[in-house]
């Protein structure tokens, strides 16, 4: 495994959780634009950049334009096959939210990533939560 391969898929995992918790929803659908997503029962698989801003319309509770959370990514493993120019990741996440001086961890688990490379860099072909104990995410998700 190439650590340049390995450094820019944690660098795309990464650039996902800042896009998202940064309210950046264009960047991040197109992170996801060649991706399906399931996380954990929260929603129904997403797909695609699409799918992913639908799931922001419907489904996401901003707070002043943002949904004031922090995705804490760690303990990332990436295995990555060179041959097929595919890779895989699983990491821990975390997720807290701040709101009225409070805050609190709503979700823990982990993200199972799935990538491919066509030449011009690493994509994701797919996102799955799972082992998520799930805390209140009524000031974060609409049912």
């Amino acid at each position: 495994m190439s650590l340049a391969d390995e450094a820019e898929i944690l660098k795309l995992i990464h650039r996902a959780a800042h896009a998202f918790d940064s309210a950046q929803f264009d960047e991040f659908a197109s992170i996801f634009a060649r991706a399906t997503t399931n996380i954990g029962g929260l929603a129904a698989p997403i797909v695609g950049a699409d799918g992913v801003r639908a799931f922001v319309r419907d489904r996401l509770i901003l707070h002043r334009g943002k949904p004031r959370t922090q995705h804490r990514i760690s303990n990332t493993v990436i295995t990555v096959d060179e041959t097929a120019r595919t890779a895989a990741a699983t990491s821990y996440v975390l997720v807290i939210q701040g709101l009225d001086g409070v805050i609190t961890p709503i979700l823990a688990g982990r993200y199972n990533d799935t990538f491919a490379s066509e030449g011009a860099g690493w994509y994701f072909t797919s996102r799955t939560g799972s082992d998520g104990m799930v805390g209140d995410l009524s000031r974060h998700l609409r049912p």
